[in-house]
C-alpha cells in the first residue's frame, strides 16, 4: 500500500480550525492507517483505490467533510480552450491509450506540493 508523509500544521491550514488530535483521531474514519508520527509529521498508508488521498489536499478535503466543516461536492469552473492540445505519438498509443491533462493558471505551487504530485504520479504508475 502507498504511504504519504504529511505535516499536521499544513493539514491544519488546509482544513481550518482543528487540532492535531482531531486530525489524528479522524484519519482512521477515512480508511487511512497511521504508520508513524513524529512531532509535526505523520506517515499515512492509503488505499490505491483512493488516489485523492495521495496528497494533503485530498486528505484535507475528506477531513473537512467528515468533520462537517465543508460538505457537498466541490464546485470547479472548467473552461474549454482551443489554444492547447495534447499529441500522443503513435508508438506510445498502445501502451497509454488514454491521456488527460489540465492547465491551471494563477495559482501558487510550493516545493512540497510539487513533490506530492510527483509521488502521486509514481504511486498511480505502480498501482495501475
Amino acid at each position: 500500500m502507498p504511504v504519504i508523509e504529511l505535516s499536521y500544521s499544513r493539514l491544519q491550514k488546509l482544513i481550518g480550525k482543528v487540532s492535531k488530535k482531531q486530525i489524528s483521531d479522524s484519519l482512521p474514519f477515512l480508511g487511512l492507517d497511521i504508520e508513524s508520527e513524529d512531532k509535526d509529521l505523520v506517515r499515512i498508508e492509503y488505499s490505491p483505490n483512493r488516489p485523492d488521498y495521495s496528497t494533503d489536499f485530498g486528505i484535507a478535503l475528506g477531513l473537512q467533510g467528515l468533520l462537517g466543516i465543508k460538505t457537498g461536492l466541490l464546485k470547479l469552473t472548467v473552461k474549454k480552450s482551443k489554444n492547447y492540445s495534447i499529441t500522443v505519438k503513435p508508438s506510445v498509443s498502445k501502451i497509454r491509450p488514454f491521456v488527460t491533462g489540465i492547465i491551471a493558471k494563477n495559482g501558487k505551487i510550493d516545493d512540497k506540493t510539487i513533490k506530492q504530485f510527483m509521488t502521486m504520479q509514481e504511486d498511480l504508475h505502480f498501482g495501475i
